[in-house]
């Protein structure tokens, strides 16, 4: 039901029989002020104006009650009285609805007169035909006199004239005009803002003309303080210099002006303070109270205080009104009648209060000033925000100071290299200990910019401003080498952090020139001991090359030579021991022929036989020629290119030797069943060969050496596969030869693919070499050479 009420425009509220409200609806409480926990279990009797017997509102059927408002002004209601039930229980419902008030033209005289503002009409000759009572005391006259006369009988000729001015304008453009004046009143210069518009008759001619003016001095006055002060704080500089006591002296200024301009008998303003929820008096003029605790009032959130801070609204009360708070109690006898209490706020912060004190003697102002007074408190939050703000301004700049100070002194006495660096890399700071490392004295070292120094290997490794933003605006434990002023590099641990804030750098660092020598140093310490081992793995290994074929060619002999001794030789024997003869002569001829050319390669004496060739052709007659080798392994060997005929200048025989060993090596670690694909592409710039297994694979940590001289996967790979460990290095070096590169890829027990690239160019005025096709027996001999460490084939 409750609901229900709340939903209805009506103005509804229900009591019991003692009075007691059970419940109003939103629509009344919003007339009245109030809340519902305000007036909920309170009496009627507390918010009606004109009955204290509830049985008279019982006997009604329809009644006029007057109620208070929260603001302790009446609101006149005709109400319906109906009895009925509300949650069970027999209760009052009070239908209200708000009677307007007729007034008269005595009302709305007597209204306008009331009101701090002068108010006037003049028919378009200039004659007052209406004026109120507060224009008529800035003429010094009453208003019966100002009604019926012109401006130049009630104002001096130069104002006079200016209004007329303005009135003529008006008239003529039909339009409203607004404007600010100076003007002496009682001897005292004040400033007015006036405003004056046209009344327009059926014919849309001007047949009046209305007015309003309105005294800004005191506005003005404040205004033109907050102005200068906003002119002494606006730069950090005069920050520093300006003193709170030039800003409260604005205050103190401001208070006073408005104490005489309302003839009040006391002012003061309350700084509130937001963590320890208490106000505390900080400037007071005429009549002031200062509480037990030296003028702070504590402000309890259980406490009467919060809650009148917290709920009280703007503007001027009975001091009866709020006579349960301690401190008010206090004002009461010491004579005060009326209290007036403002909120000084910038937006929605609320940085203290304004109260005014009339005491019984002194009658308070007939108009309400609250707008005008608030609008002066606003000004003053921003002197006391500028002030707040100066004094924290003043703190961190002291403890920026003394940052900067103990900074200066950490810079000096610390034993590494510190330093600030700014966006484009010169020292905004930097310790000593800079020029002690680099050789520079600190002059040179601020006109130098940090990247010039720079190892050019180095500049890689600096990232931008741009780079440190998006990331951790902090790195560390980088590297870099300096240029000393002997010429020399000096390298150096570097840890920085970009201050977004402060647009620099700080930077920390250490000269570590000694331990990248002793690092380097070490390195190729290790580095000989692993080529003087892979030496003694690879010449142990060539001893084993040789002395394997060498003792099969031997055995083979002593056997034939018993065999012949016996006179037991027989075809098939001599034919099988002269097989095993030739191929170890072949196994000795390769490992010899591999090192030859290694040694020449290494000595520059190696040469190509260039000539103009069709490397599609070449490529293709030696992967054909191993068919039968691989058909023994069960072994598919696939050849595939995407162009026939391809022309460049090559060597075919070193072609031819680069391509066998590469399908030897495939052919052995491919087991039975596996798969060789070779391809060959052409993009026109160059040729791209690809010899591809499904075989073991070779582990990423070893991809970086197979091609080395000494290089080999490992010592497992070595006794299930003969080989020297020579033949990757010898194809890497004769690719080379040809302009062009070698890479593989590789993954363990999946397979190898192993890529070599030639780039297309031609021997000018040569012809195309033709090859024989009847070199199928020189090309079987190469085969048999380069598999000849394979068996079983």
């Amino acid at each position: 039901m409750k609901r229900i009420f709340n939903k209805l425009n009506e103005n509804i509220i229900i009591i019991n029989n003692k009075g007691d409200i059970l419940f109003c609806n939103e629509v009344l409480l919003e007339k009245l002020g109030y809340k519902q926990k305000d007036i909920i279990q309170n009496n009627i009797n507390n918010i009606l104006y004109n009955i204290e017997d509830i049985d008279c509102i019982k006997k009604e059927e329809n009644i006029d009650l007057l109620f208070y408002r929260k603001t302790k002004d009446i609101v006149k209601f005709n109400c319906d009285i109906i009895i009925d039930f509300f949650e069970e229980k027999e209760a009052i419902f009070i239908l209200c609805k708000e009677i307007s008030k007729s007034y008269t033209i005595e009302d709305l005289d007597n209204l306008l007169d009331s009101i701090p503002i002068g108010l006037w009409i003049k028919n378009i000759d200039g004659k007052y035909l209406y004026s109120n009572r507060y224009l008529a005391s800035l003429a010094n006259k009453e208003k019966e006199n100002m009604i019926g006369n012109y401006d130049i009988d009630n104002f001096k000729d130069e104002y006079a004239h200016l209004y007329k001015e303005v009135d003529e304008e008006v008239i003529n453009t039909k339009k409203p005009r607004l404007f600010e004046e100076a003007i002496i009143v009682n001897g005292i210069s004040k400033e007015f803002e006036s405003y004056k518009a046209p009344i327009l008759g059926e014919n849309e001619d001007v047949i009046y003309t209305v007015g309003a003016t309105r005294d800004i001095s005191l506005r003005k006055k404040i205004e033109k303080q907050v102005f200068n002060n906003h002119n002494q704080v606006s730069t950090l500089n005069n920050i520093l210099n300006i003193s709170n006591r030039d800003i409260k002296g604005l205050l103190e200024n401001g208070c006073y002006e408005l104490l005489k301009y309302l003839s009040i008998d006391g002012i003061s303003i309350w700084l509130y303070d937001k963590d320890k929820k208490e106000l505390k008096s900080y400037i007071r003029r005429g009549y002031s109270v200062v509480s037990q605790h030296e003028g702070i009032i504590k402000l309890g959130k259980d406490t009467i205080e919060w809650e009148i801070f917290n709920n009280m609204s703007d503007g001027l009360r009975d001091i009866n009104e709020v006579s349960h708070i301690d401190i008010c109690k206090k004002m009461e006898n010491d004579g005060v009648k009326y209290i007036g209490t403002y909120k000084i706020k910038l937006r929605d912060d609320i940085i203290g209060i304004l109260t005014i004190y009339y005491k019984y003697d002194n009658k308070p102002p007939e108009y309400d000033q609250s707008n005008f007074i608030k609008a002066i408190c606003g000004q003053m939050a921003i002197l006391i925000k500028n002030l707040k703000l100066t004094n924290e301004i003043k703190i961190e700049n002291k403890k920026r100071s003394n940052t900067e100070r103990e900074l200066a002194l950490f810079l000096e006495t610390a034993v590494d290299l510190v330093g600030v660096i700014d966006e484009d890399g010169y020292f905004k700071k930097a310790n000593s200990k800079w020029s002690e490392v680099l050789g520079w004295t600190e002059e040179e070292l601020i006109n130098i910019n940090l990247k010039n120094l720079l190892h050019p290997e180095d500049m890689k490794k600096v990232l931008s401003v741009k780079d440190f933003k998006k990331g951790s605006k902090f790195r560390k434990n980088v590297k870099y080498r300096y240029l000393n002023k002997n010429g020399k590099y000096i390298w150096l641990h570097i840890g920085s952090k970009y201050v977004e804030e402060e647009n620099h750098f700080l930077v920390t660092g250490r000269d570590i020139t000694k331990e990248m020598y002793v690092e380097e140093q070490t390195k190729k310490l290790e580095k000989a001991i692993e080529i003087e081992s892979m030496k003694n793995e690879f010449f142990s290994n060539i001893s084993h090359e040789f002395k394997t074929p060498l003792n099969i060619i031997l055995g083979s002999m002593q056997l034939l030579n018993q065999s012949i001794y016996k006179n037991s030789i027989t075809t098939e024997k001599l034919i099988n021991h002269i097989s095993t003869i030739k191929q170890n002569s072949y196994r000795l001829l390769r490992l010899v022929n591999n090192l030859i050319d290694i040694s020449k390669i290494e000595t520059g004496y190696y040469e190509l036989q260039l000539s103009n060739n069709n490397i599609v052709n070449i490529i293709e007659d030696i992967t054909l020629s191993v068919v039968n080798y691989v058909e023994c392994k069960n072994i598919n060997l696939i050849f595939d290119t995407d162009t026939e005929c391809e022309i460049l200048a090559c060597d075919p025989d070193k072609i031819e030797r680069v391509m066998l060993n590469l399908l030897s090596n495939a052919i052995k670690y491919t087991g039975e069943y596996g798969e060789i694909i070779v391809s060959l592409k052409s993009d026109g710039k160059k040729v791209i060969v690809s010899v591809k297994d499904n075989g073991t694979g070779i582990p990423k940590d070893k991809i970086g050496i197979i091609f080395d001289r000494f290089g080999q996967v490992n010592d497992a790979l070595i006794k299930r596969r003969e080989g020297s460990g020579i033949g990757l290095s010898l194809v890497k070096s004769l690719v080379e030869m040809h302009g062009g590169s070698i890479r593989v890829e590789s993954e363990l027990n999946i397979g190898s693919e192993f890529i070599f690239e030639i780039p297309v160019s031609l021997i000018e005025d040569e012809e195309v070499t033709i090859l024989d096709k009847n070199l199928r027996d020189t090309q079987i001999e190469k085969c048999n050479i380069e598999f000849s460490d394979i068996y079983n084939i």
